[in-house]
């Protein structure tokens, strides 16, 4: 008999077939959906994972702004990194001249902190980080070989492997911690390596939003089979809780292409790349009205992707 992974409910479970749509070779996986604690949760044994992390996105990316020079980005940064944004939005200006400055985005973070970026793929944004200010930085993927920049530690690795006694100041979780199978072993090991005042920085797409009433199993946010568990805000916190982690406060970011994806996995059998070209052909104000309604969900907390901000809990 199933049940839930996360909460151990085994009551209503639901269960969902959902294409792999990157390769699009026609694998189906099954998943679960837990009403209890909101999560959606990979059910389908996969034996190699591996296989289908080959040419994925973030293995093979070069960041355009790691040409601009350092004493125009580090001011950028450290105006980025201050703790006084209420929202995402008022920093998009800002964000159009270093927008990989927005995965260190309302964190309260120093210069001088130790920073470990999880899941980070080939190390596009520990690189940045590197040569516009930050001492130390650590970049650490399970699939990635080989780093797109020289200027950092690079390890072949998962969290899992990190030594207890390595103590972070900032933690980065962009796009990672959905990608992770056991998370309650994952959040344990953030709290032994996050340093007593560090801070966690999980970006996630979440369960609950618009685009996942409407789409379900053809939710983009998905990405089956590498995304092992999909969380709703809740049930993030929840899981926080359970390991000594309390959540400080979260923020909506979404990417306003969700929609469209979402649209087009219902509709169509493209591949997630192909829609992204069908994507790119649209006129500018369709894309625009995308724009819109994403900033609005994000508003209402109703967006795609959160972010979480994870500190240890009070009183530890």
């Amino acid at each position: 008999m199933h049940n839930c992974r996360i909460c151990g409910s085994r009551e209503k479970l639901q269960f969902l077939n959902i294409r792999e749509r990157q390769l699009n070779q026609g694998d189906v996986f099954q998943y679960m959906y837990c009403p209890g604690c909101k999560t959606l949760q990979l059910d389908t044994p996969v034996k190699d994972m591996s296989r289908y992390y080959e040419g994925y996105y973030s293995f093979d990316m070069k960041n355009k702004r790691m040409k601009l020079p350092k004493f125009i980005v580090k001011p950028v940064l450290g105006l980025v990194m201050k703790d006084i944004w209420k929202n995402v939005y008022p920093n998009r200006l800002v964000n159009r001249l270093a927008h990989t400055s927005l995965s260190v985005f309302n964190t309260g973070a120093h210069f001088t902190d130790r920073v470990l970026d999880v899941g980070g793929g080939n190390g596009i944004l520990a690189s940045f980080l590197k040569k516009n200010g930050f001492n130390d930085v650590t970049c650490i993927d399970l699939y990635a070989d080989t780093p797109a920049y020289d200027n950092l530690d690079f390890r072949k690795c998962t969290v899992m492997d990190i030594d207890d006694h390595e103590k972070y100041d900032l933690i980065l979780m962009n796009w990672a911690f959905e990608h992770m199978d056991h998370p309650h072993e994952i959040l344990e090991k953030v709290k032994f390596i996050l340093s007593q005042k560090g801070l966690c920085l999980i970006k996630i797409p979440v369960l609950g939003n618009k685009a996942w009433n409407m789409y379900r199993e053809n939710w983009t946010g998905i990405d089956a089979p590498r995304h092992y568990f999909l969380y709703s805000p809740f049930t993030l916190e929840w899981l926080c809780g359970e390991h000594g982690l309390q959540v400080e406060k979260v923020l909506f970011h979404s990417d306003y292409d969700f929609l469209f994806l979402s649209k087009m996995y219902q509709c169509s059998s493209l591949s997630l790349y192909e829609i992204h070209q069908e994507f790119q052909k649209l006129p500018g104000k369709i894309k625009n009205q995308y724009r819109k309604l994403s900033a609005s969900l994000d508003y209402k907390k109703q967006g795609d992707t959160a972010w979480f901000y994870i500190r240890h809990r009070q009183g530890r």
